[in-house]
């Protein structure tokens, strides 16, 4: 068969079974996926074509499992334009998407505490302005102001990074892309002698230096958006405040439920619902233990340790749950001496592991 022919030959999608059309091959490391099984993949996913087949049809059964969460989200609040950041307070989830049929997109759902950072970056652009003018034959052309003068533009570029199975983080324009803001018109004088530099109070098309960040704020997209990433950095990254005995509520709720989710899943049956169940439990472990280790006496007012102690009992789960569980490795924590999770920090007293 010559190299023609064999670029033609129509190919099987190893996740479905469909052929593949001359352009709808989307290839992966041991195989072959139809943009049909493609698309169904999480948009924030990036390393398809360095997966293998068993891999994309481990994520093709999470993204399934992901409709009833879709289905179950209740939108409490909303931020950005275009692409939204939807949250379900409630819930402690959120979902990032520009879809209007949520159930037909199946955006990822994901928990509040799977979120390990926030990051918010202003970006600046200018494009020089010219002006125009008439040469000695009479020809307009357009040249340089003198000093050179500009238009700015703002994005508000924002990065959510989390702990998920399939991605790590999700990037986003919150303001829908740039915008203009103008800076404000300046005049210079004297007064008995002393040269002074002001505000005009009148905003310029153009100027040689960029908006000072009075005029940004004073912008009315500038500050919505500065607001809006704000309270979205506020509600995300609650769990990180500790705030006494009251700020433990929300993450010894996420605890209690991520893990209930691990404890009664059954991984013969759903080993990639599993693992993701099984991250979400980490995640949410992790931040009620870092919370704890901030503020040992708020944790102890809140009851956390006394929640984390009794869940991890097998108080809250059969037996033939808990022989599903993969069994943890115990360590002896050296600060309070009792038996605890091998991990980052002790399950009692909330110090570290790590010497």
């Amino acid at each position: 068969m010559g190299l023609f022919e064999k670029l033609l030959e129509k190919k099987n999608c190893d996740i479905c079974g469909s052929k593949i059309g001359l352009l709808g091959n989307r290839k992966l490391e041991d195989g072959n996926c139809c943009k049909e099984c493609a698309k169904k993949l999480s948009p924030w996913f990036s390393e398809r074509k360095h997966s293998t087949v068993a891999e994309i049809k481990e994520q093709l059964d999470y993204r399934e499992n992901n409709r009833a969460a879709v289905a179950s989200f209740q939108v409490t609040r909303s931020f950005g334009t275009d692409i939204k950041v939807l949250v379900d307070e409630g819930a402690g989830k959120f979902m990032v998407t520009r879809a209007r049929d949520l159930n037909e997109a199946n955006p990822d759902v994901l928990e509040f505490c799977q979120v390990t950072a926030y990051e918010m970056e202003v970006k600046e652009a200018k494009n020089e302005v010219y002006r125009e003018v008439t040469d000695s034959d009479g020809e307009k052309k357009r040249e340089s102001y003198s000093p050179q003068r500009y238009k700015f533009s703002y994005d508000f570029q924002v990065t959510i990074r989390v702990n998920h199975p399939y991605f790590d983080e999700m990037n986003f324009s919150l303001s829908n892309g740039y915008f203009e803001v103008k800076a404000s018109g300046m005049v210079q004088g004297s007064l008995f002698g002393i040269g002074f530099t002001a505000n005009s109070g009148t905003l310029n098309e153009s100027s040689p230096t960029p908006p000072s960040l009075e005029d940004r704020r004073n912008n009315t997209r500038y500050a919505e958006c500065e607001r809006m990433s704000e309270e979205l950095r506020e509600i995300l990254m609650r769990r990180n405040s500790g705030g006494g005995a009251s700020g433990f509520a929300p993450l010894i709720e996420a605890y209690l439920r991520t893990g209930e989710a691990a404890k009664n899943g059954d991984w013969s049956k759903n080993p990639t619902g599993m693992q993701a169940a099984f991250a979400a439990w980490t995640a949410a472990g992790n931040a009620l233990m870092d919370a704890a280790r901030k503020d040992p006496e708020g944790a102890m007012a809140s009851g956390a340790m006394d929640a984390i102690r009794h869940f991890d009992s097998g108080e809250n789960s059969s037996a033939a749950t808990q022989s599903r569980q993969p069994k943890r490795e115990t360590v002896t924590c050296p600060w309070c001496g009792t038996a605890t999770a091998n991990g980052s920090f002790c399950e009692n007293c909330g110090g570290s592991l790590k010497g």
